[in-house]
Formats: structure tokens, C-alpha cells, sequence
């Protein structure tokens, strides 16, 4: 795996295992979004390995990681408690990535799909009140004090809480998403930027480049290890480099790009008609395989004789 940090002294606490199919897909969503808005920076994105989703993040003098831990729920008509979360241990769990990684790691997200409710007993006005965590890319510190105090009630069963304390490094954002659109709005922003960045990129060649990722992003993620095992053995099969993600790219635009005018200008002199139209077929059904087997591009094309031949 490209440039990333030693973590051979890194030791998972646990190992998730299987967990519904609807948070794992919301999880690869969820990466996708973040692969875009770190698309011009040098990343590895790790999947399932220190926290849900994890990105390293490198340039010619430093590198810094970023965790985040995604707490999905499938009906909008419901929400997280804050008790429930701190009864799974949540904030808990996340305060060993301070403890492990201190000194890589430069922020620690809690990210959920609804806002959290917290009720409580107000002091001032001896009533019991509810508040709700709706904050886009907060630090937790800045939480509402009653959320604060709770959190770090959670976070104190940590020996080395006292040392770092309720860190700027931990975070809160919501992402509004549900089991139903969390797909076409990954699809919806990857688009966006290749509308920019790759213009000459055709809507199927679009539409195979995103599923093709997703699908990475999910094998990568389902990849199952033992906690026993080298860290460092199982990381490229839980990772994916901005310079792969490049790679697909450009295979994803060849394809689209690649027209008769194209084979005609630059490969090959057609001898009749009777034999263009034979390779125009070919060629049609060469782009109708790989936009229904978008992994194709992450592959080698060997199709393409027996299209022809056939």
C-alpha cells in the first residue's frame, strides 16, 4: 500500500464482522463522498480497519489520518439517543484512536444519519428537557454542555482520559441520508465532479465508474482478518489509493472515448463497408459487456478479440 504510516505497533480491539447489508452499503456511500472531496489530495483509504471509514492523507513532508465512525439507523422516523450510544460504549471506543494514534491522527468523526436526542434534567429550571445534535462538522467540545458532560462521562472509563481530555481532534457531523438515497447521492456527487474535471466522460461510462467503486469499496471492506494478524499483512486488502482511484478513471473515460472515428484515424484502414460495419458492431457490443460488468475496468479487456471473432 502507497506511503502509509507504520502501524505495525497498532493493535484492533475488535474485529465488527457481519453487520447488515444496509449499513455496510450506507458505509461505501458514505466513502465515496468522502473520496470526492479529497479527490486533488494524495490519500489511502482504508475500509473496516481502526474506525468505519479511514482516510491517510499524505503529502511530500507529513501525513495525518482521519477516522470516522458512522452510526446509521434505515427509518428517518426514528433517532439516536445519546444513552443508547453511551451504553454501546461508543465515545469510549473512540477515545482509543487517541490513545493508539495520538500523533497521526488529526480528527476523530461520530457520524450518524439522524440527529442525536439527549433528555435531561435541567438544573436551572428543574425541568426535564430534550435537546437534539443536528451540527454539520462540529467539534464535540462545542456541544451543548449537557452533551458534553455525557460524552465525557463515557469517555472517563479511558485511564488516560485525564491527560487529553474531551480532545479538539473528536467531531460531530450529520449526514442526512436514508437507506433509500444514500446511493443516487453518492452517484449524484461523483457525477458532479467528473462533469467537471472529465467532461468528455459519457453518462454510462458514469454510471459503470461509480458502480465499479462501490464495488471496490465493498469487497475491500468485506475482506475479513483475525485480530491476531499483522496489521500490516492485512491493509492493502482493506485499502484503495487516490492513484488507483486516477487509474479507474482513466479506463472509464478510454472506454467512453473509444469511437469508430477513432479505431478509423488511428488503427486500422477498413478495406469495404461490409467490414467497418462488422467492427462498429463489435464495438457496440464491446461497450454494451463492460457498462453491464462496470469491473471490467478495473481488469484487463481481453474481450475485445473474441467480440470481433465472434
Amino acid at each position: 500500500m502507497e506511503n502509509f504510516l507504520d502501524l505495525s505497533t497498532y493493535h484492533p480491539r475488535e474485529n465488527s464482522g457481519s453487520r447488515s447489508t444496509n449499513r455496510l452499503n450506507m458505509q461505501a456511500s458514505f466513502a465515496i463522498t468522502k473520496i470526492i472531496d479529497m479527490f486533488d489530495l494524495n490519500f489511502t483509504i482504508v475500509m473496516d480497519i481502526i474506525d468505519d471509514v479511514v482516510f491517510l492523507i499524505t503529502d511530500e513532508t507529513s501525513s495525518k489520518l482521519i477516522t470516522y465512525q458512522l452510526k446509521t439507523i434505515n427509518s428517518k422516523n426514528n433517532s439516536y439517543t445519546l444513552s443508547k450510544l453511551i451504553k454501546d460504549d461508543v465515545f469510549y471506543k473512540l477515545f482509543d484512536h487517541i490513545e493508539q494514534l495520538n500523533t497521526e491522527i488529526e480528527f476523530i468523526y461520530l457520524i450518524t444519519n439522524s440527529p442525536i436526542k439527549h433528555s435531561f434534567k435541567d438544573n436551572t429550571t428543574k425541568k426535564n428537557s430534550e435537546i437534539y445534535v443536528s451540527n454539520l462538522d462540529i467539534p464535540m467540545k462545542d456541544l451543548h454542555e449537557q452533551v458534553c458532560i455525557a460524552i465525557e462521562s463515557n469517555m472517563r472509563k479511558n485511564q488516560n482520559f485525564e491527560e487529553h481530555g474531551l480532545s479538539e481532534k473528536f467531531k460531530f457531523s450529520l449526514w442526512d441520508v436514508t437507506v433509500s438515497t444514500h446511493y443516487d447521492l453518492a452517484k449524484s456527487k461523483l457525477t458532479e465532479l467528473c462533469t467537471q474535471k472529465f467532461p468528455y466522460m459519457d453518462v454510462k461510462s458514469l454510471t459503470a465508474l461509480h458502480q465499479t467503486l462501490y464495488e471496490i469499496l465493498i469487497r475491500k471492506q468485506s475482506f475479513e482478518f483475525e485480530l491476531e494478524e499483522n496489521i500490516n499483512d492485512v491493509l492493502p486488502h482493506k485499502s484503495y489509493s487516490s492513484n488507483e482511484l486516477k487509474t479507474l478513471i482513466y479506463k472509464a473515460t478510454s472506454v467512453g472515448a473509444l469511437t469508430m472515428e477513432v479505431i478509423k484515424d488511428d488503427y486500422i484502414k477498413f478495406n469495404n463497408l461490409l467490414e467497418e460495419v462488422k467492427w462498429n458492431k463489435a464495438l457496440a457490443d464491446l461497450k454494451t459487456k463492460i457498462f453491464q460488468f462496470p469491473e471490467l475496468f478495473d481488469k484487463n479487456i481481453q474481450i475485445i478479440e473474441e467480440v470481433i471473432i465472434s
